[in-house]
């Protein structure tokens, strides 16, 4: 049932239930377009805010993998010393055995020649070994950052679907509030 009011002024016919439905639908639209500013400024900072962290899981990807490859090639490095002092020590020997003993010299030459073999083979494994340490490592760190993406990405998702239905069943509840206030 609608109410018409003559206007006092200039006695044209006002609809007051139109006039106040207009007003009110009017708040409603701009306070759920502030609402919809206000949902888009948060999503906007989520999504910066998973940029960073996705800079902040790089730099320190990067920086584990930095710290393993010193430490390994420290480890290296260590080894090589190692075997090399034990290699120059047993040298030192061998030649020292070969001037006492010159008897035996050919069959000392022969097991320095097999040592240095041994030394070498050794040298060899510890390279393979350094590859397949570094080789690993990186599988390791691809399938972490695959999961960690992967886990980022879903709860992202989640977010943004859980926040758009709370938004969305928001909306519905204000437009019926609003369809039953004009109803009254």
């Amino acid at each position: 049932m609608n109410t018409i009011v003559k206007c006092p002024q200039c006695g044209h016919p006002v609809d007051v239930e139109n006039a106040i439905a207009r007003d009110i639908q009017q708040r409603m639209s701009e306070q759920l377009k502030q609402e919809q500013d206000q949902w888009r400024q948060q999503q906007r900072q989520e999504q910066e805010r998973m940029a960073d962290e996705r800079q902040k899981l790089e730099d320190y990807k990067r920086n584990e993998k930095e710290v393993f490859d010193r430490k390994l090639q420290e480890h290296l490095s260590r080894e090589q010393q190692r075997i090399k002092d034990e290699m120059e020590a047993k040298n030192r020997d061998l030649i020292s055995r070969m001037q006492a003993e010159g008897a035996e010299r050919e069959r000392q030459i022969l097991d320095f020649q097999n040592k240095e073999a041994d030394f070498l083979e050794k040298e060899r494994q510890l390279a393979l070994k350094q590859e397949r340490a570094d080789l690993e490592m990186k599988r390791v760190l691809a399938e972490k950052e695959e999961a960690i993406r992967a886990d980022a990405e879903r709860m992202a998702n989640e977010r943004t679907r859980i926040e758009l239905a709370a938004k969305e069943n928001e909306m519905k509840r204000r437009q019926q509030e609003a369809e039953l206030e004009l109803n009254r």
